[in-house]
């Protein structure tokens, strides 16, 4: 199971505090790369933004260091950072279904004017 999948699956699920607020199941306001025009709010981006290959002497790698941003929006600044702090939960140190552990290394949040959103994000090395 890749990366992506294993993450879209802890936070669609049932039981996580992250599908408390976005639903669960195939239905979850939990998007990969880019949210559908006009999505219902709130809801959570997750996209790769860096890999770090780990070379060995023989100059392949076995394993990656990946970055995976999370972009919460909501419609006030208070409901973007409570689901920034779900997904934090859902994720942070806990192991996921391919057997990778994300680990928190970031956070920040803003507005985004475009479409009239806040915006809470968190950083996980996974």
């Amino acid at each position: 199971m890749s990366a992506q999948s294993s993450i879209f699956a802890r936070l669609s699920d049932p039981t996580s505090a992250t599908a408390a607020i976005v639903g669960s199941g195939s239905t979850a306001r939990v998007y990969p790369e880019i949210a559908p025009n006009l999505a219902a709010r709130p809801y959570v981006v997750f996209h790769q933004v860096a890999l770090d290959p780990a070379n060995t002497l023989t100059g392949t790698f076995e394993v990656a260091n990946r970055l995976f941003q999370f972009s919460c929006f909501a419609t006030t600044f208070a409901a973007a950072l409570e689901l920034r702090d779900a997904v934090t939960a859902d994720l942070d140190n806990v192991t996921l279904d391919n057997g990778d552990t994300p680990i928190v290394q970031d956070q920040r949040s803003g507005y985004e004017e475009v479409v009239d959103l806040h915006r809470a994000d968190v950083d996980f090395l996974v």
